[in-house]
């Protein structure tokens, strides 16, 4: 009955993930910037930043984020081409 976040608590922009995906994939897509308002509409509120605490999940599972972050988005390309 306990609720957990999962996640790094190494922060990165959406930004700098598509920049990263397209970098490690060798990718020539445009990276298209979309405003919130055209896709979700005018009332939807995101934060500015989501970075995970992790500390209640460190101290129930001993849970400590070690993959870093190109090494799982090779894995998951890897797996979407097979």
């Amino acid at each position: 009955g306990e609720i957990f976040n999962i996640g790094s608590t190494n922060e990165i922009s959406i930004n700098q993930l598509a920049t990263l995906v397209k970098d490690i994939l060798n990718s020539q897509s445009e990276i298209i910037h979309t405003p919130f308002s055209e896709i979700y509409g005018h009332n939807f509120e995101e934060p500015l930043r989501r970075v995970p605490d992790i500390t209640k999940l460190k101290q129930y599972v001993a849970y400590n984020p070690s993959d870093d972050l190109p090494m799982i988005i090779r894995e998951i390309a890897k797996g979407l081409m097979t």
